[in-house]
């Protein structure tokens, strides 16, 4: 049985991100509300006040890792508590989210689906099962390898990565990994 791997762009351009942007939104259905239009989505924010607050969203797990030196959020009633760089915080997005800090963020949130966000540093392999949907948004820029293929990406770009089998990812510089399945 031959096995297929590639590392492909997600759009026919490779996307050059500096500001806020929806990087991918997947959905099951066309006619849903403005806060439910997506099942995944894949995006990159700048925080450019010292503090905020998160909308809420009935229903949707976050994920979010900062791409700075880190801020402090302070989820419900719960203690305020600094994310560094690279640290994945994953929580419930109906939950009241204060923000202390500037800085970018990458986000992940799953509605009716399920997910992780995985942050490599250089030199860090991770074994990627099969799922639906794997992407991979380079921080840093470096060589890519994901299976047998291998692609040399540019600081803040996204990639939709395909594999018919379990992969191994191992970046030459600092990589976001999303592997999603949506939901039924």
């Amino acid at each position: 049985m031959q096995t297929k791997t590639a590392v492909s762009d997600f759009t026919p351009q490779r996307l050059l991100l500096h500001r806020k942007g929806t990087l991918f939104n997947y959905a099951h259905s066309l006619y849903q509300t403005r806060y439910d239009y997506f099942n995944i989505r894949i995006s990159t924010a700048t925080v450019d006040v010292e503090s905020s607050t998160f909308t809420r969203l009935e229903g949707v797990t976050r994920c979010i890792t900062p791409l700075g030196a880190g801020f402090t959020l302070t989820i419900g009633d719960g203690e305020p508590e600094f994310i560094p760089h690279g640290a994945v915080k994953r929580f419930n997005g109906a939950e009241n989210v204060a923000c202390a800090g500037r800085g970018r963020d990458l986000n992940l949130m799953l509605k009716g689906a399920e997910g992780e966000l995985i942050m490599l540093k250089t030199g860090e392999a991770h074994r990627i099962e099969r799922c639906e949907f794997v992407f991979a948004y380079s921080v840093e820029g470096g060589k890519l390898s994901f299976g047998d293929a291998c692609i040399h990406a540019g600081a803040g770009e996204f990639f939709r990565l395909t594999s018919d089998k379990e992969e191994t990812v191992n970046p030459s510089g600092e990589t976001a990994i999303f592997c999603c399945k949506a939901g039924k």
